[in-house]
């Protein structure tokens, strides 16, 4: 008998659409045809996930393909999860493919567009003005050679005689140095307002960038694990670094985050809300 799209998906025909992404991230991650070169059969089952979950993650197409379901008495029985064997059985061709889901098991649409409207925002992280300060500190050390205090400058290269020969190259090299150390701040300040990483009821959403914006998100069914570093200057003024991970092989490494502790405390807190809220 013809699997139908839950079947393909291995859930229930009951499912909610984040059980339906969370199945098909899993999914198109074990049998991406990028792992099993030169299979066919693995190929033809990734092509049928692409399929499904394109069908059933639109409320529209899925409630057209549940009337076809009743139309032809088709029962809609529970499915039970086992292991799946090393190579699926063939099935039916499809040539189209979806690259966000070839390349890493990824939702497809932005979640600031939320698309549950009882969807809201638990906290919200942004980066520590600290993130400011190397590029801020070789600024006004450039500035203060070239321009508060041209004495010093002098004072340097007579105190080592080989650079009194190279004056004028080691000039060119801190005017070098302050314009990289303006862009730097200028882009710094343009990631300081920018980057923030939202925990919603459902959801982690990492966005940065102002004209090239990158995202990044994960459901709280996939997290995995999270780890919180803090050196000697983190620790005295209240930063870190953050370390996300997420079945999928989802990566997320923020530096410079504003009390990273109380975002792994509130990050540990919506996932357990999620777990008891899912098996509840």
């Amino acid at each position: 008998m013809k699997q139908t799209l839950y079947e393909i998906l291995r859930v229930e025909s009951n499912a909610t659409p984040e059980d339906i992404r969370y199945a098909a991230q899993r999914l198109a991650y074990k049998y991406n045809p990028k792992q099993h070169p030169n299979n066919p059969e693995v190929l033809a089952y990734f092509r049928q996930i692409q399929r499904a979950y394109r069908i059933l993650n639109n409320t529209a197409t899925r409630a057209a393909y549940d009337a076809k379901l009743n139309e032809i008495i088709l029962p809609h029985t529970p499915v039970v999860e086992t292991q799946p064997s090393a190579v699926p059985p063939p099935v039916a061709k499809d040539t189209r493919i979806f690259p966000a889901m070839e390349h890493v098991a990824a939702p497809v649409k932005p979640v600031h567009k939320a698309v549950d409207p009882i969807e809201s925002t638990q906290y919200r992280a942004h980066l520590h003005w600290f993130s400011l300060v190397p590029s801020l500190l070789i600024l006004g050390f450039s500035v203060q050679l070239l321009f508060v205090n041209p004495e010093l400058f002098n004072f340097i290269l007579q105190k080592h005689a080989f650079l009194s020969s190279y004056a004028t190259e080691v000039r060119w090299a801190v005017i070098a140095l302050l314009a990289y150390a303006g862009l730097a701040f200028v882009l710094n300040c343009l990631n300081l307002l920018s980057t923030h990483v939202t925990l919603t009821n459902k959801r982690v959403i990492f966005e940065s960038g102002f004209i090239f914006r990158k995202h990044q998100e994960f459901t709280y069914s996939i997290f995995e694990k999270t780890l919180v570093r803090q050196g000697i200057f983190g620790g005295a003024f209240g930063f870190g670094k953050v370390y996300l991970q997420a079945f999928g092989g989802i990566k997320i490494h923020l530096r410079y985050i504003a009390a990273p502790h109380k975002f792994e405390d509130m990050l540990i807190r919506s996932v357990r809300t999620h777990s008891y809220k899912t098996l509840g």
